[in-house]
Formats: structure tokens, C-alpha cells, sequence
């Protein structure tokens, strides 16, 4: 069950090596909660800036009630199954992003911070009004590295209003955050995602009111200006960019997508049923990509090429959590 347990796994991308580096009953719950009543899951992941194993945080899932939230702990696990505790619960921050210089950016509710790995060093660089989820949800924005800095969009504290934007910012790796613009009110699921040279970024926007409601994706340059439609649709996903920053992967209803600017977008059709989870590029033309299927309780992994060549990976039963 996987609102009970999960498992941190790693795999070669010719699918060889498969390995569990980090079984999630063994991490602890820091809430006061009685036994039984909780049970803590791994949440946000990245890899380390060696590349020799991963950093992740945890949620805790009450089982009998409202989840509890992120921990706002950071764990590392190197790929020969070592773990440390690098932050205890609520030192750490929800969603997290280490520089080339190996310091880490920390988004916490209401702020995002700097800090070495040891945490004896922290510094503030932006704070701002916490997001109203509607919900006892915590909104922790997106920080993402590129080669002129660190980029992160804060929305609006209110962005159910009417009018509401969300600011950019630019976190240069040794100076404080300056606002470089602004866009129109993004889908708060949907972070702001820049390409790797800080020069475009594309978002989705809330959609209009009304029974079924539409998303857009629009691309814009890097302060947000100059923005123009590219696709429409429902339940629209933006994933990443690839390295030489002309093709981006996205989703939607029955499909993702390879798109590029100026140009149509490259459509994989997916059985009814089925979506795109999560999509990342490996290099200029190849890509990763989990397809999952909730009907089925079941999930797979491929990596593929804009070609259209595919190879699956990794699948397995279960409900996909990312």
C-alpha cells in the first residue's frame, strides 16, 4: 500500500543495476502522533551535484485523517545505500535545490533560504506573504538553478483574486533575490519553469471558470515578458526543458508532448486512461518519461527519443507517487 510504505529505488537507464537505496518504514515520524496512526513517506528528491546519490524529504500521512505535511527534513543517500540526516523536521524546507558551490536553497513557507549542507550557515534571501491553498495544503515555490543563477515565481498571497500575479525572481548565486518581473496568475500545481540558460520560461495559467475548465501554456522570456500561447488544454503539466533550451516536455489529458517554440508541438497519444506523471530530458534530443494508470494500479518507465524510439525501464503495480 503505498499510503503505508514506499521505497527509494535506482536504475541504470539501460535498465541494469536496479537497487533500493532507502525503505520509507525506516525513516521516523516527527509529529506527535500515536503509533499507528501515521506513517511517513518519501516526498521531494533530487540528486546530489555529484551525482553520487540523492537527497529527499519526507511527508507524514496520517492514516486515519487529513495528511500532516511535509517534515521539512532533508535526507542524502549516497548509490551505495549510506543515509544521513542532513536536517531534522523542520529545519530543512520542502522543496530544495543545491548550487554548483554545493550550498542548498531551502523553500520554506513564507521564505526561501541559502545553507550549507552541515546547516551552520543559513541566510534569508526573499520572504514573502505565505499561499492561500484553500486548503490546509502548503504552497512551497519551486527554486530552480540555471547558468546565470538560481529562478524562482512566487504567487500571489491571495491567487484565487481576480487579477492576481505571480512575481519572478532571480537568485544570483552570490547576491540577494532581485524581482525581475511579473506574469499572469499560475496554476499553483504548476511551478514556472525556466529553461537552463535563464533566458525562457513556460507556464500554464489558471484556467477560466466554468464545467470544464481549460488550462494554457504559454512561453515567455525569462522576465516574463513577450508572452504568447502555445497549447491548450486540461490538466496541463510542465516539465523541463532540454539543454540546448528549444524543446520542452509537457502534458495533458491522453497525452504528452514534446514542444517547441515557434513550431507544433510532437504529440505521443497515450490509452484511454493513462497519463504522463513526470518527464525529464537526459540530453538535447532524449528523454525520461513515467506513464502511469490509475485504473490499473499500475506504472512504467521510459526513456525514448524525439525520434519516437522508446525502451521501458522500470514498471510495476501500485499507485505512482513522485
Amino acid at each position: 500500500d503505498v499510503y503505508k510504505r514506499q521505497s527509494l529505488n535506482l536504475v541504470n537507464v539501460d535498465n541494469g543495476d536496479h537497487r533500493i537505496l532507502v525503505s520509507s518504514n525506516t525513516l521516523p515520524v516527527a509529529e506527535d502522533l500515536e503509533a499507528g496512526q501515521a506513517t511517513v513517506l518519501i516526498d521531494y528528491i533530487q540528486w546530489l551535484p555529484d551525482a553520487e546519490g540523492v537527497a529527499f524529504n519526507t511527508i507524514v500521512r496520517n492514516l486515519n485523517g487529513p495528511d500532516v505535511g511535509n517534515q521539512e527534513d532533508l535526507w542524502l543517500a549516497t548509490i551505495d545505500g549510506e543515509l544521513v540526516e542532513s536536517f531534522s523536521a523542520g529545519e530543512g524546507g520542502g522543496i530544495f535545490a543545491f548550487e554548483p558551490d554545493g550550498r542548498i536553497l531551502l523553500s520554506r513557507a513564507g521564505e526561501l533560504a541559502k545553507a550549507t549542507l552541515n546547516g551552520l550557515e543559513q541566510d534569508t534571501i526573499l520572504q514573502y506573504e505565505p499561499i492561500n491553498t484553500a486548503s490546509e495544503y502548503i504552497y512551497y515555490p519551486s527554486p530552480q538553478l540555471t547558468s546565470s543563477g538560481a529562478y524562482v515565481a512566487v504567487p500571489a498571497s491571495d491567487p484565487w483574486f481576480p487579477g492576481a500575479e505571480t512575481v519572478l525572481w532571480q537568485a544570483p548565486y552570490y547576491s540577494p533575490a532581485i524581482q525581475i518581473g511579473r506574469i499572469a496568475n499560475v496554476v499553483l500545481t504548476q511551478p514556472v519553469v525556466w529553461s537552463l540558460d535563464g533566458q525562457k520560461i513556460a507556464f500554464i495559467q489558471q484556467p477560466d471558470d466554468g464545467e470544464q475548465p481549460v488550462s494554457r501554456l504559454y512561453i515567455a522570456e525569462g522576465d516574463g515578458s513577450g508572452a504568447l500561447p502555445y497549447a491548450g488544454g486540461t490538466s496541463l503539466n510542465i516539465f523541463d526543458w532540454n539543454p540546448e533550451d528549444d524543446r520542452f516536455l509537457y502534458a495533458g489529458t491522453g497525452f504528452y508532448a514534446i514542444g517547441r517554440a515557434q513550431a507544433p508541438p510532437s504529440q505521443i497519444l497515450l490509452p484511454e486512461g493513462q497519463s504522463a506523471a513526470e518527464a525529464r530530458w537526459l540530453a538535447d534530443n532524449d528523454y525520461i518519461v513515467t506513464i502511469v494508470d490509475p485504473a490499473n494500479q499500475s506504472w512504467e518507465i521510459r526513456s525514448a527519443n524525439v525520434s519516437g524510439e522508446t525502451t521501458v525501464l522500470a514498471n510495476g503495480p501500485g499507485q505512482w507517487s513522485n
